[in-house]
């Protein structure tokens, strides 16, 4: 299946295959991603029988007849196989010091040639959650920003990584830059529950308030440790 609406029903035209790509993926994480171990038992079955599709027709989205390795993709996204250089940046941002942090963390990424794809979650902007799942999936590595707020995660971020950690089930490397105005509880707490979770932690980038020059250096840091993790 697949979200939105394809303009035509069927997988003839590469051009339209190549847009809807990332409807397929972003359904398959979004509403297939818990059950993932189910797909790729599936198929490992089906090919061990000898099935071979002439035509795979779901419920809803394209009808395929010409890109039958859709089930490739489909197995691949399962197993979460990352794209070399594709940096998911996820985070949470209440004054703008966290914005501050990962906005210098994204300018050491691109001038080192990375591919990020970033997603925002503040009092002005909240990206979609289904577009993050699906870019999620098939990234190198994540980095995550947030804060502390009432001795606590703040609320928002647990909910994201809550429903992250359920849909893709990947030992992905994270580097979780957190700020706090008189404890860092949210570092520690993020940490404790991801790597429960089979992430790989990293590193725990943590700043008081803004960002200083010195906390920069240690993001810069951080990164690098996070590219040699990759």
């Amino acid at each position: 299946g697949g979200f939105s609406i394809p303009p035509t029903v069927f997988d003839d035209d590469e051009e339209v295959v190549k847009i809807y790509m990332r409807f397929v993926r972003k359904y398959f994480v979004s509403v297939i991603g818990y059950y993932r171990d189910f797909v790729t038992r599936a198929i490992d079955k089906l090919k061990s029988i000898g099935v071979e599709p002439k035509i795979i027709a779901p419920g809803h989205g394209l009808i395929w007849r010409k890109s039958l390795d859709i089930v490739d993709h489909y197995y691949a996204w399962a197993k979460a196989v990352p794209e070399k250089g594709k940096i998911a940046v996820i985070y949470t941002s209440m004054y703008g010091y966290v914005e501050n942090s990962v906005s210098y963390a994204l300018n050491e990424l691109r001038e080192r040639g990375l591919k990020t794809v970033v997603f925002r979650f503040t009092s002005r902007h909240r990206d979609s959650l289904s577009d993050l799942l699906g870019e999620v999936d098939d990234a190198e590595g994540i980095i995550l920003g947030t804060a502390t707020y009432e001795a606590d995660v703040y609320p928002f971020i647990n909910y994201v990584i809550d429903i992250l950690t359920r849909k893709v089930k990947a030992k992905k490397p994270i580097l979780i830059l957190t700020t706090y105005g008189w404890g860092d509880v949210a570092g520690r707490k993020l940490e404790t529950f991801l790597k429960e979770k089979g992430y790989e932690v990293v590193d725990v980038i943590r700043f008081k308030g803004i960002p200083s020059s010195e906390d920069r250096e240690k993001i810069r840091e951080g990164i690098e440790k996070f590219l040699k993790s990759l």
